[in-house]
C-alpha cells in the first residue's frame, strides 16, 4: 500500500492506541472489575476499525472486528475474561502491532489466517449455547437483520429537510453475497467508505446497527454528493463480497404523508450520535454542537523532530549572543564616554533576556515527552518474561508522568529493560524459593521516578534475592577480570561495581534472558553518553536497587566555569555542591594522599589538571578553590585555579571520536567566541 498523508497520521493514532490498550489488558489481568476497562479497550479497536475501513484495510478491519465481538461478549456479561482468552487479546496486539509495523516500511502484512483461526477456537469453547432465533442466521455469526416496512423517523425527517432545500439526493442500495463471511464488517466498511467521499443523510440499517451487529445482505445508503452519487458507488462496488450496486435520484415520494400519518412530524426525535444534517432542537442545542466542532480541531499540532532540532540550535546560538550583549554594554557602562549607550545596551539585553528565556523554555517544553513514553511497554515485558521464567510478579510504576528530554529517553530505554531482565531472572527467586524462604509467593518489582533539583532519579527496586559481593567477586575471579589478590582487598561497594565490567555475569548458564555477560556496561556506557549516572545499592535476601540519575535536558545547561593552567572549563552545576577558596595550609594529607576537611567531612583533593594528565594523585600547589562534587555518592575536592562564574552554555557534541574521551561530556561556545570543554566529573575521576 501507498505510504500516504492519512495512513501516516493513522498509524501514529494505532501506535498510541495499542500502546495504551497494552496497559489496559495487563491492568485488566490485575483487576476484580474491569468494565470501564474492557469499555476503554473497545473504544481503541473499534477506533482502528473506523480508520482501516476508511483506508481499505480489510484485514485489519477484520482482525479488529473479531477483537470486538470478544470484547463485547465479556462487557455484556455472556462470558468472563479467562487467561486464555487474555492470552488471545495479547496475540491480537502483537499482530496489529507487526501489522503496523509493515504498513510503515512497505513489508509484506502478517496474514489472518492462524490468528482467526485461533480466534475462532476461543470462540467455540467459550461461547454459551446458541439462541434461537426467527431470523435468517449469517456465516458471519452477527444478528439478523429485517429490513423495516417503514424508513425511521429520524432519518425521515432529515431527509424532507434536505429535500426542502432543494438540494439532490441519491439513494444507493448495495447488495452483498449473503453467505460471506463477516458480513457486517463489510457493511460497515461500505458506510465508513461512502461517508468519506459523500455527505451521508443515513441509511437502512443505520451504522449503529451495523456496529451492533446487524448482519444485513443489502443496504440502502441516503447521500447528497456533487458528482451525482458516482464516486460512492464505484467505492461501494470496490469492497469485497458486494454482488450488485444501484444508484437513482431520491425524490420522497409519500415520504411525508407517511409521516403525518403515524404523527410524526411534530416530535422529529433526537438526533442520533454521528448522523449528519437533520434537525438539532432548539437553538441552543445548535450552538452546543457548534462548540462540539470547534473542540474536535484540538489543542495540539504534530511538529517533525528535526525541526525542533532546528529551532533549539538556533536558541542555543541567541543564548550565546545575549550573553555577549550583555557583557559589552557592562564594559561601555564601565567607561564614562560611553556609559550612555552601555545604559541603553544593558537595557536592551535585559529585555532580550527575559524574552530568548521565555523562548527557550517554550522550545525546551516542547522537547519533553512524558516517561510513560517509553514505560508503556514495560508491564506487558514483565508479565511475558515472569511467565516465560516460571516466577510470579507484580510490577508498580510510579511517577510515570514526569517529562525529560526525547534524546534522554531514546538513551534510557534499553538499558531500563536490560535492568528490568536483570531483575526478573536474576533478582526474583521462584515461587517455591520465595515461600520455603518466608517471603510472598509473588515478588514485586518497582519502577519509579521522581525530581531530584535539575535532574530526574530512576529506581528500579525489587525485593528479591539480592546481590552477594563475595560471589560477584568469585565470578569477576573465575572469568579472568580481576586477580585473586585484587578481589580480596575490594569493599563491598567496589565489588558491586565489577558488574558494570565487559563480560561479567554471575549466571552459570546463558539463557534466552540473560547470563551473556553483555549489557551492564553496554548500561553505563548509554548512559554517560547523555550525562546520566547510574548507581547499584543491594542487600544479600532483601533486594536490589539501580539507580539512574539523568539531566531533564541535553540542550542547554548551566554551569560553572573554570580556569586551570590558562586553559577554561565548563562543569555542569548539577555536578557542584559547593565551591571553596583553598589555602595551602588547609590541605591535609591522609595515607599520603591530599585531602580537605569540611565542616567535619573528609574530601580527597585532586587537581584538575593532574586528573587531565591522566595522573589522579598529582598535587598542584598552584590551586586556589576547590570545587566539591560527587561521583556514585563519593565526595571529591577538584582543585582548580581559578573561577570566571555561573553562565547557561549551549551543549555541542565533539563527535565519535572525542567523545571517546574519559571525563569529556562535550564543548560549548563562550559568549567571546572561544571554545570550552564541558567536564563530565564521574567519568573524570
Amino acid at each position: 500500500m501507498e505510504y500516504t498523508e492519512d495512513l501516516s497520521i493513522f498509524l501514529e493514532e494505532v501506535d498510541e492506541l495499542l500502546t495504551n490498550t497494552e496497559q489496559n489488558l495487563v491492568e485488566l489481568e490485575k483487576s476484580s472489575s474491569g468494565e470501564a476497562i474492557i469499555q476503554e479497550i473497545f473504544r481503541a479497536m473499534h477506533t482502528i476499525k473506523g480508520g482501516a475501513a476508511t483506508l481499505g484495510l480489510e484485514d485489519g478491519v477484520e482482525v479488529t472486528h473479531a477483537m470486538e465481538n470478544i470484547l463485547d461478549t465479556i462487557r455484556s456479561g455472556e462470558r468472563k475474561l479467562t487467561p486464555d482468552i487474555t492470552d488471545l487479546l495479547f496475540l491480537v496486539l502483537d499482530w496489529l502491532s507487526d501489522w503496523k509495523t509493515a504498513l510503515e516500511t512497505g513489508g509484506e502484512r502478517p496474514p489472518t489466517g492462524d490468528l482467526m483461526i485461533r480466534i475462532q477456537a476461543v470462540q467455540a469453547a467459550e461461547a454459551d449455547a446458541p439462541v434461537e432465533s426467527a431470523g435468517v442466521s449469517h456465516p458471519s455469526g452477527g444478528a439478523p437483520f429485517k429490513k423495516p416496512s417503514a424508513l425511521d423517523p429520524d432519518l425521515a425527517h432529515r431527509l424532507l429537510e434536505a429535500l426542502d432545500q432543494a438540494m439532490p439526493v441519491y439513494k444507493l442500495v448495495v447488495k452483498l453475497n449473503p453467505e460471506a463471511e463477516l458480513l457486517s464488517v463489510r457493511c460497515f466498511q461500505i458506510l465508513v467508505l461512502v461517508d468519506e467521499i459523500a455527505d451521508v443523510i443515513g441509511s437502512v440499517p443505520s451504522k449503529e446497527d451495523v456496529e451492533a451487529g446487524e448482519t444485513p445482505d443489502e443496504l440502502e445508503i441516503y447521500l447528497r454528493s456533487d458528482d451525482q452519487g458516482i464516486s460512492a458507488k464505484q467505492v461501494a462496488e470496490s469492497v469485497q463480497d458486494v454482488v450488485q450496486v444501484s444508484l437513482v435520484p431520491y425524490d420522497g415520494s409519500g415520504l411525508r404523508e407517511s409521516l403525518s400519518s403515524r404523527q410524526w412530524d411534530e416530535q422529529p426525535g433526537e438526533v442520533k450520535a454521528g448522523d449528519k444534517g437533520g434537525d438539532s432542537g432548539p437553538d441552543k442545542d445548535a450552538g452546543a454542537d457548534l462548540v462540539i466542532r470547534k473542540t474536535n480541531l484540538g489543542r495540539t499540532v504534530r511538529v517533525n523532530v528535526d525541526l525542533l532540532d532546528l529551532l533549539l540550535n538556533l536558541v542555543g546560538e541567541l543564548v550565546i549572543d545575549r550573553t555577549r550583549i550583555s557583557q559589552i554594554a557592562s564594559r561601555l557602562q564601565a567607561s564614562e564616554p560611553t556609559a550612555v549607550t552601555g545604559n541603553e545596551l544593558a537595557a536592551l539585553s535585559a529585555r532580550l533576556q527575559r524574552t530568548s528565556q521565555e523562548l527557550q523554555e517554550g522550545i525546551m517544553k516542547a522537547r519533553l515527552l512524558p516517561l510513560m513514553s517509553i514505560l508503556a511497554k514495560f508491564p506487558r515485558m514483565v508479565r511475558d518474561l515472569s511467565s516465560r521464567c516460571g516466577k510470579k510478579i507484580d510490577f508498580e510504576l510510579q511517577g510515570e508522568r514526569l517529562e525529560l528530554d526525547r534524546t534522554v529517553l531514546e538513551a534510557i530505554d534499553d538499558p531500563l529493560i536490560h535492568i528490568l531482565r536483570n531483575a526478573i531472572d536474576h533478582g526474583i527467586e521462584s515461587p517455591d524459593e520465595r515461600k520455603a524462604l518466608g517471603k510472598p509467593e509473588r515478588g514485586k518489582i518497582t519502577l519509579s521516578a521522581w525530581h531530584q533539583e535539575n535532574q530526574v532519579v530512576i529506581q528500579v527496586r525489587d525485593d528479591g534475592r539480592g546481590m552477594d559481593p563475595e560471589r560477584i567477586k568469585e565470578s569477576a575471579v573465575r572469568k579472568g577480570l580481576i586477580t585473586t589478590e585484587a578481589a580480596a582487598k575490594l569493599s563491598d561497594r567496589e565489588a558491586l561495581e565489577l558488574i558494570f565490567t565487559p563480560g561479567f555475569s554471575t549466571a552459570k548458564q546463558a539463557t534466552e534472558v540473560s547470563g551473556r555477560g553483555v549489557g551492564m556496561d553496554v548500561v553505563r556506557s548509554n548512559l554517560e553518553r547523555v550525562n546520566g549516572h547510574i548507581e547499584v545499592r543491594s542487600q544479600v535476601g532483601t533486594g536490589t536497587a539501580v539507580v539512574l540519575r539523568l539531566p531533564l535536558t541535553l540542550a542547554i545547561v548551566r554551569a560553572l566555569l573554570v580556569e586551570c593552567s590558562g586553559i577554561t572549563y565548563a562543569i555542569p552545576t548539577s555536578s557542584v555542591d559547593e565551591v571553596l577558596a583553598v589555602h595551602p595550609d588547609e590541605i591535609k594529607t591522609v595515607k599520603g594522599k591530599a585531602a580537605l576537611t569540611v565542616r567535619g567531612s573528609v574530601f580527597p583533593l585532586v587537581s584538575l589538571e593532574g586528573c587531565l594528565k591522566d595522573d589522579p594523585w598529582m598535587r598542584n600547589g598552584n590551586f586556589k578553590y576547590a570545587v566539591l562534587t560527587r561521583t556514585h555518592d563519593e565526595p571529591l575536592a577538584l582543585g582548580v585555579d581559578g573561577l570566571i562564574g555561573e553562565e547557561e552554555i549551549v551543549v555541542k557534541e565533539l563527535g565519535k571520536i572525542l567523545s571517546r574521551l574519559k571525563g569529556i561530556g562535550g564543548a560549548t561556545i563562550l559568549p567571546q567566541g572561544d571554545p570550552a570543554v564541558i567536564l563530565d566529573t564521574t567519568s573524570l575521576i
